[in-house]
């Protein structure tokens, strides 16, 4: 947890909701490309971790969507 008590990661369906889009979608851009809308997502195993600080940053404009699909990266 961080010093504001929320977590430093997200699930792929609470980057989802907080990005307003769908569940399904989310899975499917973080599976093809690697990232939702710009936020880099780190698989580890079967689990896929979104970072809040990442995701904080797009949301406020501060960093562009990446335009290149790139595979996920993947931690075994």
């Amino acid at each position: 947890m961080s010093v504001t008590g929320e977590p430093k990661t997200l699930t792929i369906e609470e980057a989802a909701a907080e990005l307003r889009i769908g569940r399904t979608l989310a899975y499917d851009h973080a599976r093809r490309f690697g990232h939702i809308a710009g936020v880099p997502v780190l698989r580890i195993g079967r689990r896929h971790i979104v970072s809040r600080a990442a995701l904080d940053r797009v949301l406020a404009g501060g960093d562009p969507p990446r335009q290149d699909p790139t595979p996920a990266e993947s931690v075994a």
